[in-house]
């Protein structure tokens, strides 16, 4: 029937595919003869599916290899896997099959899919180019750059978030924490640069509510301290120059913890000055 149906569709299409329901539970000799019949019968992409997330990158690679070795007409085909996250798997079980010679990874974006969703082809493409020498002669016509943007287009037209620890597209996929990570980015020439710009920016501040909130204690007003004191439209200004020499590296909450920090070292009568 499989052969069939193989046949049958080749009378339409050049390319077909040929996809036996839960392989990587098949036994592998009748596994063998079904692709080996399905090639025979015109089948050029054959899919390996690891249809209920239950295979290990081990036993996967395995499955693989015992494939490109014993189906002897396994060179007219390209193999494909297709792999689920029910124990989470399913981008080591894909770079796996990769490694043992599958040229062809089905999955979706941000790892979306029924149950606990399929393999996220993001972290497949990134594994890919981040270490390539560990895959052969693996190419791809992928524009990474793109990745970012597609998968917040994803999570928005299907309604489903991006939780933010997720490897390549979540927000803390890039954050730095510890301490040792934090005193390499400080130690590194844009590290510096966002240090000394953010400390200009703070000893500015500060001053401007310094100087406003004696100003206003003492009933004063003159012009050496208007030009000090940090109105809305000063601090905007300041936290704009930031953002021009430091770039994205410094974010929101960060240069509002800041501020924050600033308003309560001078005390009530800058916060008064300020109106909070």
């Amino acid at each position: 029937m499989a052969a069939e149906g193989v046949s049958y569709a080749k009378q339409f299409v050049q390319d077909v595919e040929f996809s036996p329901e839960d392989a990587s539970r098949t036994d592998l000799d009748f596994l063998t003869k079904v692709v080996e019949t399905v090639i025979d019968a015109g089948a050029t992409t054959v899919n390996i599916p690891d249809t209920v997330g239950y295979t290990t990158p081990d036993e996967f690679y395995r499955i693989i290899r015992h494939l490109k070795k014993n189906v002897p007409n396994i060179g007219k085909a390209v193999i494909s896997v297709h792999c689920h996250n029910d124990l989470g798997l399913a981008v080591a079980n894909s770079l796996a099959a990769v490694r043992a010679g599958a040229r062809q990874v089905e999955g979706t974006i941000n790892g979306i899919g029924e149950r606990a969703g399929n393999v996220a082809l993001e972290e497949v493409i990134m594994a890919l180019r981040t270490r390539a020498g560990q895959f052969g002669d693996v190419t791809d016509n992928i524009n990474t750059k793109e990745i970012v943007r597609t998968s917040r287009i994803v999570a928005r037209m299907s309604g489903m978030q991006v939780q933010r620890s997720k490897a390549i597209v979540g927000e803390n996929a890039f954050a730095h924490s510890s301490g040792i990570h934090q005193h390499g980015i400080l130690n590194s020439t844009a590290g510096q640069l966002i240090t000394k710009v953010g400390a200009a920016a703070a000893v500015i501040l500060a001053l401007g509510l310094i100087l406003g909130g004696i100003s206003k204690a003492m009933g004063r007003s003159n012009q050496l301290v208007s030009m000090f004191c940090p109105s809305v439209t000063r601090v905007i200004v300041v936290l704009a120059v930031i953002f021009i020499f430091a770039g994205p590296t410094i974010t929101i909450p960060a240069l509002l913890t800041a501020l924050d920090w600033i308003v309560n070292a001078v005390g009530s009568q800058g916060k008064d000055y300020l109106g909070i």
